[in-house]
């Protein structure tokens, strides 16, 4: 079943917390690439695995 986003965004308290609006932005920038990619054939969660790098 395909979802089709109202224009309505949701974080998680984590994220809102500890996650700088402007990631948060990218984030949903590549949600919409992926609909748009897809033709809207995403559901209603997306789930992104975020791993930071020490150099």
């Amino acid at each position: 079943m395909a979802y089709t986003f109202s224009g309505s965004r949701y974080v998680t308290k984590g994220v809102a917390e500890n996650f700088p609006m402007e990631l948060q932005a990218a984030l949903f920038s590549v949600i919409e690439r992926m609909s748009e990619k897809v033709c809207g054939e995403l559901d209603y969660l997306q789930v992104f695995e975020i791993v930071t790098e020490v150099k």
